[in-house]
Formats: C-alpha cells, sequence, structure tokens
C-alpha cells in the first residue's frame, strides 16, 4: 500500500495510523510506504516502529529517488565485471600460472604506475 502526502507541513500521526488501521486487514506480509515532501513528526517515525508484524517505510524528499538511482549504478558497475568473468569462464582450461606470467603483470602494473605519475617511464 501506497501513501503519498504533499503538504507544507511534516506528516503527522494520523496518517500512519491510518495506513496502520488499513494494514491490519491485509496479510502480516504487505509493506505499506508513505511519501512526504515535507518529512515527518517525530511521533509519525517512533509510531511506524510500533506497527508490527506491518512494515510501515517512511520516505522523504527525493530518498526513493536517490535510492533508485544508486541502485542503478551499482547495477551498471557489476554489470562489465560479470561481462568480463564470464569471458574467463568460457576461455578454455585453466592454467597454471608461471614465472614469466607473473612477472608480466607486475610490469603491466609498473606501467600504469607510471603513466599515472606522469614519469612515462
Amino acid at each position: 500500500m501506497i501513501e503519498c502526502k504533499d503538504t507544507s507541513k511534516e506528516v503527522n500521526i494520523e496518517a500512519i495510523a491510518k495506513l496502520r488501521n488499513q494494514l491490519l486487514r491485509r496479510p502480516a506480509a504487505a509493506i505499506g510506504s508513505v511519501f512526504s515532501r515535507s518529512g515527518f513528526t517525530e511521533a509519525t517515525v517512533t509510531l511506524t516502529g510500533f506497527v508490527a508484524p506491518q512494515t510501515i517505510l517512511l520516505w522523504r524528499g527525493g530518498e526513493y529517488f536517490r535510492k533508485l538511482l544508486r541502485q542503478d549504478q551499482k547495477q551498471r558497475a557489476k554489470e562489465p565485471l560479470e561481462t568480463m568473468l564470464l569471458e574467463g569462464l568460457n576461455s578454455g582450461d585453466a592454467t597454471e600460472m608461471t614465472a614469466q606470467d607473473w612477472e608480466d603483470i607486475r610490469q603491466a602494473v609498473r606501467e600504469r604506475i607510471s603513466k599515472r605519475q606522469g614519469t612515462g617511464k
């Protein structure tokens, strides 16, 4: 269930009590969400902690949209990693690393560090 409040004042306890009563008529797994651009009174926040077994989530201002954006950014960051992992898994049988393999890796790291520091060595 979603309840939205667009008021100039903080949402008070009455809105949460009303939502709680509506949730009591629903299965225990039901979740209530209240979105408010103006925030919530202290009593409202306190009441939401005592509505078990139901859950009421309070969202202030742009919190919800920021959370969605962060989740999207995390997912987008995972995609290239997952692609590289799958490429590695599908690249053939595993082989043991040799001393030369490790030296090549060290050299590549040294070159990257050198480029970042601007020395170009």
